[in-house]
This record gives structure tokens, C-alpha cells and sequence, in this order.
């Protein structure tokens, strides 16, 4: 088991020229962290930001989690360093020390997801603001990240009477934020995954039987009841296409489990009888833009994660703390951490 650390940033929104109606909170970003003292660990480490009390954590090895501290993180810190000492134990080699100094930059990705937080706007122009500030940000990186906003296409325009059609075939309301997402930006594509067009937009049942391709008896069989259910009375909004297929299902109003409104679910092949409600850190159901943040994470700002441990990427304009992974592997020099954002819980 492999020693985890969560690290949490409470983001607060800046002032960004991008997104200058976003509101702006009165408490500073921070860094919570949480602890998991994994088997075959130990030692003490200290994160530090610039400005704040050092952070001191004691490593138990007792295989339980625990919060350690929080540490504010304001818009100037642009560094966050760690140090001390780990014993540990490789599978081959026996017992191990690492110690020593490491350090990440910190790469904001709060001025590209501002404007799409500025709800002041409909969500197609919000998109266009997100796609037009990447740029910016990667070369602000220093060459840390590689330029990805290929992954990012708008794709042909939908029509409005294509949006009341797929409607009315459906028998509900689509998202207002998908309408003037595909009508005023475009229907996106994320490399090789792909919001559906109004077009092609039907029961979710019938979408993997058609469009996935996957056999109708072998859906019949696999599915449980409330699950056929579940997809014969939503839509796939988003096609994932990776390690299989999966893709961004929606139920609309009233689900009991999200107290009437609309539900958002992540669904997969390879648990095609388990699709997942997603849920924001408050416990509520995610709405349309909560999701739509939940699939660019998965397919575009994941791929800054490869910047070879010196640098890692937070938002300081999520509304809610960004979460960051920090777990031992006695690979990377110094005491041999990692850190990397927690990119399904982003929102």
C-alpha cells in the first residue's frame, strides 16, 4: 500500500481579468491535509508554503488516516516545499531510507476556469473564455506542461430546432447549459471523446446498443432492473472513449436523491451496472457545470499532471477546496514524493 497523503486547497476566487463578476471569498486559499500513515512507513516530513507555519507530520505506519494541519496558501505562493526523512521498505531491495528536499510549483489553473465559473454568462461563451486563456497558462508553466489545447475542439455548432427536436423525441428538458453549450460554442471534443450532438441524443439504453455497440442481450442480462431503468429514463450527454467506453449520463427531474432536481451520472463499461450519482463536496448532486468540470478534468487538465514532479496544478477559483494527493514511492529524489491533484473529486 502506498503512502497517501490528501492535500486539500480551499480556493478562493481571485481577482482575475478573465473573470472579473466572479465573486471573490473572504477567506484565503489553504491546504488541508490529511494523512494516511500506510504499513512500512515512517519518519517525519514538513510541508511549507512561504508565509505560513510549517506543517510537521510524524508518519505512524499504522495503516490509519488522519488530518495533519492546514496551511493558507495566498495568491503569491508559488512554491510548495517538503522535507525530512522516510524509512520504508522496497519489495526487493529491503529496507529503504529516502531524505532530503523537495519542492513544486504551483501552476494556477484558476485565470482558465474562472470564465467558465462567471455564471453571468451563458455557458457556450464561458467556454470560449476557457479555451482562449489555456495558452496563457502553459506558457506561464515554464515548459512544465505541454501544449494540449488541441485536445480541446469545438466541433460543429448544433441548432436550436435540433435541441427542441431531441426534446421532444426524449419526452423532457435537456440542461439549458447543454443547449448553449452546443448551439453558441460548439459540440466539443475532447481528443478522441466527444459530447453527443442534439442529433444523436436518445435513451441512454439504446446509445450503447447503437452507438457503443454494445449487444442488446448482453445489456439485458448484465443490468439490474433499476439500472435498465436509470437508462431508459436519461440521456448520454458525453462519450468517453479510453480503456473501454464510458461517458457522462443524465437524468432529469425530479431524482429522489437529489431532492427533486436533476441527477448527473458517471457510467462505464466495465461497470455498466454501477453508475456512479456524481455528488459535489457538500454532498449535493452536481449540476451541469459540476459535471462538465468533472469531464474536462478527466480529459484535458489530467494531462498536466506529467511536469516530471516539478510542478503541480491547483485552482484557485474552485468554490471548493481543490484536493491534492501527495503519496510516497521512493522514486523521486529527496524523500520521494508525489503530488498530484485528486481529479475526480475536482469540481
Amino acid at each position: 500500500m502506498k503512502d497517501l497523503f490528501r492535500v486539500s486547497l480551499s480556493a478562493a476566487a481571485a481577482s482575475l481579468s478573465l473573470a472579473a463578476s466572479s465573486p471573490v471569498s473572504a477567506t484565503p486559499p489553504s491546504i488541508r491535509v490529511d494523512v494516511h500513515h500506510a504499513e512500512e512507513r515512517s519518519g517525519t516530513v514538513t510541508l511549507e508554503v512561504a508565509g505560513a507555519p510549517p506543517c510537521v507530520i510524524v508518519l505512524k505506519g499504522d495503516g490509519k488516516s488522519r488530518e495533519a494541519c492546514t496551511i493558507p496558501v495566498p495568491a503569491g505562493v508559488n512554491a510548495i516545499r517538503l522535507s525530512g526523512e522516510v524509512r520504508w521498505k522496497h519489495w526487493t531491495k529491503g529496507r529503504q531510507v529516502s531524505k532530503g528536499t523537495q519542492s513544486w510549483k504551483v501552476l494556477d489553473l484558476g485565470p482558465v476556469v474562472a470564465p467558465l465559473r462567471d455564471a453571468s454568462r451563458p455557458i457556450g461563451a464561458r467556454m470560449k473564455g476557457l479555451v482562449a486563456a489555456l495558452p496563457a497558462f502553459e506558457k506561464a508553466s515554464g515548459g512544465l506542461v505541454e501544449e494540449s489545447t488541441y485536445l480541446v475542439d469545438a466541433g460543429e455548432k448544433g441548432t436550436a430546432a435540433a435541441v427542441a427536436a431531441a426534446e421532444k423525441r426524449l419526452g423532457y428538458a435537456l440542461p439549458p447549459d447543454y443547449a448553449s453549450l452546443v448551439v453558441d460554442f460548439g459540440v466539443p471534443q475532447l481528443g478522441d471523446s466527444y459530447f453527443e450532438r442534439p442529433e444523436k441524443l436518445a435513451s441512454a439504453f439504446e446509445q450503447m446498443v447503437k452507438q457503443w455497440g454494445t449487444p442488446r442481450a448482453d445489456l439485458e442480462k448484465a443490468l439490474s432492473g433499476k439500472t435498465k431503468a436509470l437508462y431508459r429514463s436519461g440521456t448520454l450527454l458525453y462519450t468517453e472513449v479510453g480503456d473501454g467506453l464510458g461517458g457522462l449520463l443524465y437524468q432529469p427531474a425530479p431524482v429522489p436523491e437529489c431532492g427533486g432536481k436533476a441527477g448527473f451520472y458517471g457510467v462505464h463499461q466495465d461497470d455498466i451496472d454501477s453508475p456512479e450519482l456524481l455528488r459535489a463536496a457538500d454532498g449535493s448532486c452536481r449540476t451541469f457545470l459540476q459535471s462538465v468540470l468533472w469531464v474536462l478534468s478527466e480529459q484535458l487538465f489530467q494531462s498536466y499532471d506529467d511536469t516530471g514532479d516539478a510542478g503541480v496544478v491547483v485552482d484557485r477559483s474552485a468554490p471548493a477546496p481543490f484536493r491534492l494527493t501527495l503519496h510516497h514511492d521512493g522514486e523521486t529524489t529527496g524523500p520521494g514524493f508525489r503530488l498530484q491533484p485528486d481529479w475526480p473529486r475536482y469540481e
